[in-house]
């Protein structure tokens, strides 16, 4: 009886400790398993905060990148708006040069609106440009224009140690002058020339701007001649003269890229003529005599070659 109570009682300590045993398993493995998902948690929360860090650092250093490339730019603006304001007020105001566009007040207009197809600008307007003809000399291009005629020569200005300042033009345009006025109120150029018997005369312009070119308008007796018809350059000459004839009815004479000429023509073949068109201070007109001689157009006794047609 003893012996078996005491067989009993291991065996219960011994399915007992097993109990413990596998119990102890479990937790361990509980325990394991709560370790590696804590630690693979916060390894998670660790690489969010991290990415998260990231991103917020590479947002303030991109901020801070654009008001730096921003502030520099917002200076140049603010200093460009300045400058030109400030070029503006000296424009308006305080432009004394005496480049730009001016007509001449004592125009004398004899042309009619019935002469043309409009009232006719016979205004004589000069322009005074910046740009160099001759950088040697300082000779810049000053331009008339009356009507369909313009000339382009040159003009050089010097100030004189009184302050006076003075214009000379190979147009005839000369003296002391003075530009008073501004763009509001308008400008105006005195030019005032001293006579071989010392008697002063003033020429007075006032700021403009250059009119569109009116043409007179095409005779009714007009007719295409396909042998006038085209660009011609005097031959063999030293005389740099051009012609051209265009089948609308109009023409222009260059000479010398200094004098041209545009109008309206009409050819009389009848009469081996010519009769040209323009306007100066009233509608003018004159004959050329025309012939042709093989390739070239004689027109009055010298000899004009075509030009070569451009390739478009």
């Amino acid at each position: 009886m003893e012996k078996n109570s005491n067989k009993d009682f291991v065996d219960e300590e011994l399915a007992s400790e097993k109990e413990n045993t596998s119990s102890m398993e479990d937790t361990n493995s509980f325990n394991s398993e709560n370790i590696q998902n804590a630690a693979t948690e916060t390894e998670e929360i660790n690489t969010s905060d991290i990415a998260d860090n990231n991103d917020t650092n590479i947002m303030k250093k991109t901020v801070k990148s654009k008001c730096l490339i921003q502030f520099p730019l917002i200076i140049a603006a603010g200093i460009l708006a300045a400058s030109l304001l400030a070029f503006g007020v000296w424009k308006v105001f305080f432009d004394f040069s005496i480049e730009g566009t001016w007509v001449y007040e004592n125009t004398r207009n004899t042309a009619t609106s019935d002469q043309t197809d409009s009232d006719v600008d016979s205004n004589l307007y000069v322009v005074f440009s910046s740009k160099l003809v001759n950088e040697e000399k300082g000779y810049k291009e000053i331009s008339a224009y009356q009507g369909t005629q313009e000339q382009h020569e040159y003009y050089l200005l010097e100030e004189n140690e009184d302050g006076t300042k003075t214009l000379q033009s190979s147009l005839g345009l000369a003296g002391e002058y003075k530009v008073t006025g501004n763009w509001i109120t308008g400008r105006t150029l005195t030019v005032t020339a001293t006579s071989y018997d010392g008697t002063k005369v003033e020429q007075v312009f006032r700021s403009t701007f250059m009119p569109k070119l009116k043409l007179p308008p095409v005779s009714d007796d007009f007719k295409v001649n396909k042998d006038v018809v085209g660009e011609w350059k005097l031959d063999e000459s030293e005389y740099e003269i051009t012609y051209t004839f265009k089948e609308d009815g109009t023409f222009l004479l260059n000479q010398y890229d200094t004098s041209i000429l545009n109008g309206t023509y009409v050819v009389y073949e009848d009469e081996n003529k010519i009769t040209l068109t323009y306007i100066g201070q009233e509608v003018q007109t004159f004959d050329i005599i025309y012939s042709k001689d093989g390739d070239k157009l004689v027109i009055d006794g010298l000899g004009y070659k075509k030009a070569e047609s451009k390739s478009k």
